[in-house]
């Protein structure tokens, strides 16, 4: 015998509204299949998704990142190129690391941080026009202009302020003009220090199989790089040691030169120009010659020599 077909009451639609309502709903990305309105522009997405991930953003999606720490330290060089009393002061903070700051930029091609879609795709568009590698200069200029409000304070902030302030840099570029700045920086950085002048030597820190060198390559072979280890991608990522030259030793010394500075230089001068460096010094030994004799004169060259400075 069939049943009868029950009957539903208003109480019991009510109730199954509400327990749908509490199930978490499916994401539409991932579940749905009829997100697309046709397969042709499925297809062109997916292959525009394909080109950004093979040649963008290829080194930023191994398994280790080595790649992209290479791309930190390709920053790392911009930056001191372009403000090297800057760049040290930052990396001072971040020391043994790299200014990891950067690192969600180079990612996610700034679409992470930036407030705005009309940043996202004005940054994009300076990508696509210039490469991959504009990325990285786009990273220097964000840093260069934080510059004015974070250097002075710098030597009294700890890195986890340093990195929520840069981190909040970005949200900046919602404004039309410090987008445009911030471009046109990057810009200018790109055409004073290409990737392989020697203040970057990219190309030490980087193999040719890097999406630095391949995006403009007539013929890369990707399935090839792909199955590469990145120790052969990834030359050497390790943060360059910091060369610079201690400002207040330098002063010090300018003021108040050493004895045996004094003689140092002068031994590596020609004749003449020890004769022009130190006029007052050699005027006042002849004197003492006259006075009291070698002792005194090296005492009074010296401190003659002392309030003077150094060419």
């Amino acid at each position: 015998m069939c049943e009868a077909p029950q009957q539903t009451t208003p109480a019991a639609t009510a109730e199954t509204s509400i327990r749908a309502s509490k199930e978490p709903a499916r994401s539409p990305i991932y579940h749905d299949t009829q997100i697309w309105p046709d397969q042709h522009v499925q297809k062109s997405i997916q292959r525009v998704v394909r080109q950004v991930a093979v040649y963008f953003l290829r080194d930023c999606m191994t398994k280790d990142l080595l790649p992209a720490m290479g791309q930190l330290k390709v920053v790392q060089h911009i930056l001191r190129a372009a403000d090297a009393p800057y760049a040290y002061a930052l990396e001072r903070v971040f020391s043994p690391n790299h200014v990891v700051v950067c690192l969600s930029w180079l990612l996610t091609l700034f679409a992470h941080d930036v407030s705005t879609l009309r940043t996202a795709q004005r940054i994009l568009d300076f990508a696509w026009s210039f490469g991959p590698a504009s990325i990285l200069y786009v990273c220097a200029s964000v840093l260069l202009s934080q510059k004015e409000s974070l250097h002075p304070r710098l030597y009294a902030m700890d890195v986890a302020e340093v990195h929520q302030h840069l981190s909040d840099a970005p949200r900046s570029l919602a404004a039309d003009d410090v987008l445009a700045d911030t471009l046109q920086k990057a810009a200018s950085l790109m055409q004073q220090y290409p990737l392989t002048c020697p203040a970057v030597h990219a190309h030490h820190v980087l193999s040719c199989e890097s999406v630095l060198f391949t995006w403009r390559a007539e013929r890369v072979n990707i399935p090839m790089i792909m199955q590469l280890p990145t120790t052969h991608i990834a030359l050497d990522v390790m943060p360059s040691p910091r060369d610079e030259v201690d400002f207040h030793s330098v002063v010090r010394s300018h003021l108040r030169p050493t004895w045996h500075r004094i003689f140092r230089e002068l031994a590596h001068l020609h004749p003449m120009r020890r004769v022009l460096l130190y006029p007052k010094a050699l005027f006042v030994s002849s004197l003492s010659l006259l006075l009291g004799g070698s002792v005194v004169t090296l005492l009074l060259a010296i401190h003659v020599t002392d309030h003077g400075r150094i060419a």
